[in-house]
């Protein structure tokens, strides 16, 4: 796997497996959703939000069950 600068969890995380891999940067409803259930039942959702805190990903696929929209829409509110 290659190294992109991210924290050393996403290493082992479930999305990180080649089975997961392609529905968390699809842009088709029905992956986002696909994407979140395995983000729910992730062992490290909470380091992840915590990275989502950060700012330091950017505006493309699902992070920490959210999608884009819904990041975009969050940091709106704040």
């Amino acid at each position: 796997m290659l190294d992109l600068g991210l924290p050393s969890f996403f290493r082992t995380a479930p999305c990180s497996t080649a089975e997961h891999r392609e529905i968390f940067f699809s842009r088709r409803p029905t992956d986002q959703r696909a994407a979140q259930k395995v983000c729910a039942d992730c062992p490290f959702l909470s380091e992840c939000k915590d990275y989502l805190d950060t700012g330091e990903y950017g505006d493309y696929g699902v992070v920490a069950g959210m999608t884009p929209a819904e990041r975009r829409r969050l940091k709106k509110g704040k």
